[in-house]
């Protein structure tokens, strides 16, 4: 703790966490990085060993009641007096705890990941939400937060430089999504009935678009077509490189397209016009994901994978859109052989510096939860800046072509992949893939965040933070 930190007192700490926490919210891809500064903040205050106290205290408390009422039944009074005090003294800590309880909450024990409020396609999960309100809310707050929190200044100015320069994406068409053709004419016959007329207006144009314009429904919005990706190449240092080494990490650089698929970048963005947008029915998605043209040698559970794209967005762990663009970039990559059924799943510095025996049977929310414990530090480790490199499940397009080299994708395993599939109500499903039966190095799954089967492994990689900030 440097002397600033000494000097702040514990409400303004409490204060500058909430802050945080409210940032890593909106500013997803950095999301854990709030998260790690406002723990930093929090423990002296409270830590997670206490933390996990006050939940025992809690629990306790609901099994208290009961135990009265039995010991009262069996009219053993001093039982009754002894459990009624120990009663009042929990809700006492309990009552005296609970706004650092609350705060104590999200921090160790985040929840669901957020989506990125300013990736393209993502603001019909959060209705109501502007994201020019939520730029000018943050930006003020990374303001505060430069003031406040000294030594994270630099950072917090950096992104702040960045949420200046950023791009929103219209919601108007949420409208259109939600509004069938039935339910338009219907409120359309609403407005007449109640003399509503530049409404009635509005809902005919709708009507009129729906009805004529099926070729504008079934085109790409400009994001989809016209996003740049750049390379991210690297150089690393032969010190960072032993490092990584040591931890189990390969460094490997990735050749733009894909050579086993002879595909080129240009081929792969050819196929961005038929990716998920809120304008698009399922029946739409369904008829436009038969358009795709693929080269007839291409195998078919590439076509699978490329289908997954047009019938659902998929975002990476730090909640912003995925698109595999495959640019030229230089990852740091766990690269062992996978493991046969029931043989042991290979050991590293790097599984242990996360807290695991084993890479089979981990839940996706047991992963996550550790890579911002730990994933940081880890990355400081090697010797990288944990503002621009992020230690993460091994992305599925990373995956792909390491493993076209490697023969990964030819056993009965799935591995974790960074990111989730988003589901029609927003609920996220942890993406997955690499069994040989479903597609080999082409399979792509969502699987539930708690599913925790042990024929399910984890690979982790480094990537920068760049590959996973949208783009539009």
């Amino acid at each position: 703790m440097n002397l600033h930190e000494k000097n702040t007192s514990a409400a303004d700490r409490w204060r500058l966490a909430e802050d945080l926490l409210e940032a890593a919210l909106v500013d997803t891809v950095y999301g854990d990085l709030y998260l790690q500064r406002a723990r930093d903040h929090l423990e002296p205050a409270l830590s997670e060993g206490e933390f996990t106290a006050l939940q025992f205290m809690e629990n306790e408390t609901l099994k208290m009641s009961n135990r009265i009422f039995v010991a009262m039944k069996e009219t053993n009074w001093m039982k009754v007096k002894d459990l009624s005090s120990r009663m009042s003294s929990l809700k006492r800590t309990l009552s005296e705890t609970e706004e650092l309880r609350k705060l104590g909450e999200k921090i160790y024990k985040p929840g669901e990941p957020p989506l990125d409020p300013f990736s393209p396609g993502l603001q019909i999960f959060a209705r109501n939400v502007d994201p020019q309100a939520l730029l000018h809310k943050l930006s003020t707050q990374l303001e505060r937060l430069q003031t406040a929190d000294p030594d994270w200044q630099v950072f917090y100015a950096a992104r702040k430089s960045v949420m200046a320069t950023m791009k929103t994406h219209s919601t108007k068409t949420s409208e259109e999504v939600e509004l069938t053709g039935s339910r338009i004419e219907h409120k359309a016959f609403e407005a007449l009935n109640s003399g509503d007329f530049a409404n009635l207006e509005k809902l005919a144009a709708l009507m009129e678009k729906k009805e004529s314009g099926r070729a504008e429904r079934t085109s790409s919005p400009t994001w989809l077509t016209t996003g740049k990706a750049q390379d991210l190449t690297i150089k690393f240092s032969q010190d960072i490189v032993e490092r990584a080494q040591d931890k189990g990490l390969s460094p490997i650089r990735l050749e733009a397209g894909s050579k086993f698929l002879k595909l080129s970048r240009d081929d792969l963005a050819s196929l961005y016009q038929h990716l998920w947008h809120p304008t698009v029915t399922d029946e739409i998605s369904h008829s436009r994901k038969k358009e795709i043209q693929l080269s007839v040698d291409v195998p078919a559970a590439f076509r699978e994978f490329v289908e997954l794209f047009t019938l659902h967005p998929l975002v990476n762990s730090g909640g912003a859109r995925f698109v595999p663009y495959l640019v030229e970039e230089d990852v740091l990559v766990e690269d062992f052989d996978e493991p046969d059924p029931g043989m042991e799943t290979p050991a590293s510095a790097l599984l242990s510096a996360l807290g695991f025996e084993d890479r089979r049977g981990l839940s996706r929310i047991t992963i996550e939860k550790a890579l911002i414990d730990r994933g940081n530090t880890i990355v400081r480790d090697i010797g990288l800046d944990p503002h621009v490199f992020r230690l993460i499940c091994i992305p599925p397009d990373v995956y792909g072509r390491v493993g076209s080299q490697r023969g990964w994708g030819q056993k009965q395993l799935w591995t974790h992949f960074d990111g989730y599939m988003v589901t029609k109500n927003g609920m996220l499903e942890a993406l997955a893939g690499g069994d040989v039966r479903f597609g080999g190095l082409f399979d792509l799954v969502g699987i539930n965040r708690r599913y925790d089967s042990d024929r399910t492994i984890a690979r982790f990689a480094v990537v920068q933070r760049h590959r996973m900030e949208a783009v539009g």
